[in-house]
């Protein structure tokens, strides 16, 4: 399902304005992200095995792929909730 497939709330209309997240980028993230699942939510973001097949796979310039590289969105029952860019590592849950 693309993004153009999916429903943006509001809150996610307006922090990908004020973010430049444009609707490729977040398209790239759902494609070639790993998937996290963090209290009911997917968030969607690049590891280090996503990142480097994206580089190697997608004609894009280093300004616009550096950019992308922090990026994350959250998915709520199929809706795109929010986005942002990762200042800090996610930390994962570890049983």
């Amino acid at each position: 399902m693309s993004t153009r497939d999916r429903g943006y709330t509001r809150h996610c209309q307006i922090r990908m304005q004020q973010r430049a997240i444009d609707e490729d980028m977040v398209e790239l993230l759902l494609e070639h992200g790993s998937c996290q699942y963090r209290a009911g939510a997917e968030v969607y973001c690049f590891d280090k095995a996503s990142w480097c097949r994206i580089c190697r796979e997608r004609p894009c310039s280093a300004q616009r792929l550096e950019k992308l590289k922090n990026c994350y969105v959250v998915l709520v029952d199929g809706m795109l909730v929010t986005t942002g860019h990762r200042y800090t590592r996610f930390k994962r849950d570890v049983h």
